[in-house]
């Protein structure tokens, strides 16, 4: 995945305590982001966020339209969309999300 992808984007002006995370399922043959994993991804966003007591609640979607390059998730409002994110991405945007929160203290 590209680095412009791996990096969450939002205004210091913007306060935002929400991670929205796509996880819905198509039952067919068609890409969507909880085939791909994003309930786990989510799961994993979740501990992460408590164990490091952020002030960041995420808020698991239904759709953001963007199937293909899921799984997806973003911050809200305002953010820039990462996407296809792995499990093994979580670390890293618990560490961008820290950063994020801990400037806008």
């Amino acid at each position: 995945m590209p680095d412009e992808q791996k990096k969450l984007k939002i205004q210091p002006e913007q306060q935002s305590n929400k991670l929205a995370i796509c996880v819905n399922k198509r039952f067919s043959d068609k890409p969507s982001c909880g085939m791909r994993g994003s309930i786990e991804i989510a799961n994993a966003m979740e501990s992460g966020i408590t164990e490091r007591k952020l002030d960041i609640q995420v808020e698991r979607i239904i759709c953001f339209g963007m199937c293909t390059q899921g799984p997806s998730m973003r911050l809200i409002p305002g953010g820039d969309f990462f996407r296809q994110v792995k499990i093994e991405d979580v670390s890293n945007i618990l560490d961008q999300l820290e950063r994020i929160i801990v400037s806008q203290e």
